[in-house]
């Protein structure tokens, strides 16, 4: 069993820095593995398009695995919730969400979504 991390790639503002020294952290000294994701314009994208870059992003992710989500991913909420779905495949699969700072106005919002499909909710305000 592998243990992951999300982080976020393309924002060098503090948003993009919390996110890559929250991963930084879980990778150095607690030996989790990297999801990288970039933050891009993904309106672009048909569900083909998505499809395989989500593939790209999960390929070391394995049947029995943690995931840990940061969110958001500043990709848009529609990226966000098809992310977190696209795991529904896998077996035994633990995915836990670590919601950045940044949320106030939108975290019932979360709450009441991504409450449902995680086995725990870590919160950062």
């Amino acid at each position: 069993m592998k243990i992951h991390i999300t982080n976020l790639y393309g924002r060098g503002d503090t948003i993009g820095k919390a996110q890559q020294m929250t991963a930084d952290i879980a990778k150095k000294d607690l030996n989790y593995n990297e999801l990288g994701i970039y933050n891009y314009p993904m309106q672009s994208d048909t569900p083909d398009m998505l499809r395989t870059r989500l593939d790209g992003i999960v390929a070391s992710v394995s049947h029995g695995d943690i995931v840990i989500f940061q969110l958001p991913t500043w990709n848009g909420f529609k990226f966000d919730e098809t992310f977190v779905t696209h795991f529904n495949g896998y077996r035994n699969l633990k995915k836990n969400f670590l919601f950045m700072i940044f949320l106030r106005c939108r975290m019932r919002e979360f709450r009441r979504i991504w409450i449902n499909i995680s086995h725990f909710l870590i919160v950062q305000i």
